[in-house]
């Protein structure tokens, strides 16, 4: 249980951190990637309205101070630094409206030459899009009355930037998530102190009033047998040995709960679970003919698992009970018990017409009986199913419950 809890605890944190520290890297490498593409088309943009060339602003060169700069955006934009004609790598290839190329400019690029420059701009051209990536190159289509021009800005070094930059973010939310998970792996166990100390204080609770209980039941069902034999039997002797069964049985039930989730109760051997299906089942079978119940069962012989086998009795004799009480007359039950690969698979299907969806998800809660359960007087604690569920987990399976069209099935998977 605890185990389970520390687990738990672990596995939702570390969940909620990747998704919150995914979605601040990834928001911070779109930005990031956004802006290198709008810096690239910028500079796309400012070649091809200056018929592929960056201006180079006369007035920064040396022995040009007289000169006046270009103050016009398509001579160059005024937050342009000055060294960015020399140290950016662009080409351009111009073709006329008949789709010839008429020119080419490979002057400030020394990767692509003439023929290269044809080639990637032929291939552009085919996809029809006006801009878009091509390698490590980001084009720009344009088109104008005397043809289409296509310029290629060299984006090898933005890109090293931006992939170093994914690579660091993934490299620290890895090292974080790590880092985290070492944290709470060593923190957790004082974080859940308080409720584990409070779980421990109930199962405490549960089983000291558990056997301070039986004795005085024990004794009250001791005197009533006195007193059936001083006076014979009456309604209200047999009432009082019925309440004090059920109590019986409610004590016993709260004490195995409490002992179980600590596996106090557990002897594990090699167990013939067919054989004791077979038996529950005919065991149930006369309380089934009382309210006219058919139980169908299809029983896998001779499948053997490593179990407690008073558990797996409980286990079966809950499910059957749970199917049987709570069947309208007349009903059919399905049983079945069959091997699938290492586990074993147990089903029992009954119609349940007083349950509704929203109730099957709290089914396997303690003490919980659906309302409709209560008003029709069915007798019963909610502490079967639970029981159920505590010694399948024992026991290192599954349960689950479904309803469909009225028809209430458990389902248990428990390891061979």
């Amino acid at each position: 249980m605890i185990r389970k809890l520390r687990a738990r605890f672990i596995g939702m944190t570390m969940v909620t951190l990747f998704v919150v520290l995914s979605v601040i890297m990834a928001a911070i490498n779109i930005t990031n990637y956004l802006t290198y593409i709008n810096s690239a088309d910028d500079t796309l943009e400012l070649i091809a309205e200056n018929k592929g060339k960056i201006p180079e602003n006369e007035g920064n060169k040396p022995g040009k101070e007289d000169k006046k700069p270009l103050p016009e955006r398509n001579e160059r934009p005024g937050d342009m630094s000055p060294e960015m004609p020399y140290e950016t790598r662009y080409f351009s290839v111009l073709y006329n409206n008949d789709g010839k190329k008429v020119h080419h400019n490979t002057e400030h690029i020394a990767a692509v030459d003439e023929n290269t420059a044809t080639e990637i701009a032929d291939e552009v051209l085919q996809k029809e899009k006006t801009r878009g990536n091509y390698g490590n190159y980001r084009y720009l289509v344009t088109v104008s009355d005397k043809g289409t021009a296509i310029t290629f800005l060299d984006c090898t070094k933005a890109r090293q930037s931006f992939n170093t930059f994914l690579f660091i973010s993934i490299l620290i939310t890895v090292v974080g998530l790590i880092t985290v998970f070492i944290l709470m792996y060593f923190l957790s166990k004082r974080i859940i102190r308080p409720f584990v100390e409070s779980q421990e204080k109930q199962k405490r609770f549960i089983a000291d009033a558990g056997h301070e209980i039986k004795t005085p039941v024990t004794i009250i069902d001791a005197d009533t047998e006195v007193l059936r034999l001083e006076m014979g039997d009456n309604e209200w002797l047999d009432d009082i040995r019925r309440q004090t069964k059920r109590m019986g049985s409610l004590t016993d039930d709260l004490v195995f709960l409490s002992r179980i989730d600590d596996n106090l109760t557990l002897t594990f051997g090699q167990v013939n679970i067919s054989d004791i299906a077979q038996e529950t089942l005919e065991n149930f079978g006369s309380l089934a003919k009382i309210k006219g119940i058919t139980i169908e069962s299809e029983i896998e012989k001779d499948v053997i698992i490593h179990a407690d086998k008073k558990s797996v009795e409980r286990l079966l004799s809950v499910l059957l009970d749970n199917a049987v009480k709570y069947s309208p007359e007349q009903d059919v039950i399905s049983a079945s018990l069959k091997k699938q690969s290492k586990n074993i698979l147990v089903t029992v299907e009954n119609t349940a017409m007083n349950l509704d969806k929203k109730d099957v998800v709290r089914v396997f809660d303690r003490f919980y009986r659906a309302d409709k359960s209560r008003n029709d007087g069915v007798k019963g604690y909610g502490l079967g199913l639970s029981m159920a569920r505590a010694i399948v987990e024992a026991h290192k399976g599954k349960i689950s419950a479904s309803l469909t069209k009225s028809r209430f099935k458990i389902s248990v998977t428990l390891p061979i």
